[in-house]
């Protein structure tokens, strides 16, 4: 049995590893360029689909003080919160809408449900269905209370007027 030569034998290993390093080191970058840039998209989408990018965020936190800095941890949860609440806002005005026969969501139904859910008044548009308050309706026999009550507040006042008077005398 003959040995290989270990010569010959190191030597293609060696060619392999050459040729396949550059090889790797480039299929390798390229996975990490892709990642890169598959990342990048997918922050590019969200910061689309955010109500309220961080950018705005900082620029609402230094109007209100601008030596102040925000957390990221809590930049995350105001935009999250926000995020949040804007999608329950639209989902319940949504069923507010289906069930008031429609197929397409408007103002009124915005308006509904932040007056009555979050106390919330829309400065500028006015509900179609808001009327001013009436004026409560008063019974009879609540008038005929007030006035006797009134009546004894006056005798009463009367009396001791005359009682004052008296003690002067």
């Amino acid at each position: 049995m003959e040995k290989p030569d270990t010569t010959t034998a190191a030597a293609t290993e060696t060619t392999k590893q050459e040729t396949a390093t550059p090889s790797a080191a480039r299929t390798t970058e390229a996975l990490m360029l892709y990642r890169q840039q598959e990342l990048l998209r997918i922050q590019q989408a969200k910061a689309e689909t955010e109500i309220l990018p961080k950018r705005k965020l900082e620029e609402l936190v230094r109007q209100v003080d601008p030596t102040h800095a925000l957390d990221a941890e809590v930049e995350d949860l105001l935009v999250d919160m926000a995020n949040d609440f804007v999608e329950r806002v639209v989902t319940f005005s949504c069923q507010l809408a289906k069930h008031r026969g429609s197929d397409v969501l408007e103002t009124k139904d915005v308006q509904l449900h932040l007056e009555r859910n979050w106390n919330i008044r829309i400065p500028g548009y006015l509900r179609e269905d808001a009327r001013a308050p009436k004026p409560p309706k008063v019974v009879d026999a609540h008038k005929q209370r007030v006035q006797a009550v009134q009546k004894d507040a006056n005798g009463a006042a009367k009396r001791r007027r005359t009682d004052g008077d008296a003690n002067r005398a």
